[in-house]
């Protein structure tokens, strides 16, 4: 059996915040019918899509900061977290593969029991772990990479092709969407929770009124 990942970003475009990236791998159960491009959902169709995903599906989310952003630039940038998110997402999968099979040494007192990152334990059951053949597959969104140690594959449209791509791109929008809507608690006069940093005209406006936030993307025009 083929293991096939979805790698997809949200946030390339917006003025502040941080870029955000998922890398998810779908089990044959996952209702496929579900998913769509995560820019043609609407918000509450797309989190509860969400929602799911993140109930049964293994997944890997990475960042990469507006202070990143500056001093790479948003497409290194952007690269960096898909990097990020796929090394968290083969973590998991690791650990699904060995952690459960392979007797680990007695471990000390304080120490914690292990968890697979952004996943749950119930994924031990949901495929034949044993049977999968790595190094998987990848599919990514877009013309350009990110440098990985496993076979990739770039998708013009994606997003618009692949369930494991659209269910990247609906999991990298929903979460850097809640990080603007939390961080419109810190800064509340721009108005994060409404445009999620993205260049309207009333994020200008609030800009010109109030000056950069902490977390505007200083390489970027405000105007």
């Amino acid at each position: 059996m083929n293991l096939i990942c979805g790698i997809d970003e949200a946030g390339r475009g917006p003025l502040a915040g941080p870029v955000t990236a998922a890398a998810v791998v779908l089990p044959p159960s996952f209702d496929r019918d579900r998913l769509d491009d995560s820019k043609k959902l609407s918000s509450s169709r797309r989190e509860l899509a969400a929602l799911e995903l993140r109930r049964t599906t293994l997944y890997g989310l990475g960042w990469a900061t507006h202070y990143e952003i500056d001093a790479l630039n948003i497409h290194k940038a952007t690269l960096l977290a898909m990097e990020r998110a796929h090394d968290r997402l083969m973590r998991a999968v690791k650990f699904l593969l060995h952690g459960y099979a392979v007797a680990s040494p007695a471990p000390r007192k304080s120490c914690r029991t292990t968890q697979p990152p952004n996943s749950r334990p119930a994924w031990n059951t949901l495929l034949p772990w044993g049977e999968l053949n790595l190094p998987p597959l990848v599919l990514v969104d877009g013309i350009h990479p990110p440098c990985l140690e496993y076979q990739t594959r770039c998708v013009v449209g994606g997003d618009r092709l692949h369930p494991e791509i659209m269910a990247a791109s609906i999991l990298a929008k929903t979460a850097r969407d809640r990080w603007m809507r939390a961080y419109s608690e810190i800064e509340p006069l721009y108005g994060y929770e409404q445009h999620k940093g993205y260049p309207t005209q009333k994020h200008k406006k609030l800009i010109a009124v109030h000056g950069i936030s902490r977390v505007q993307r200083r390489s970027f025009r405000c105007v």
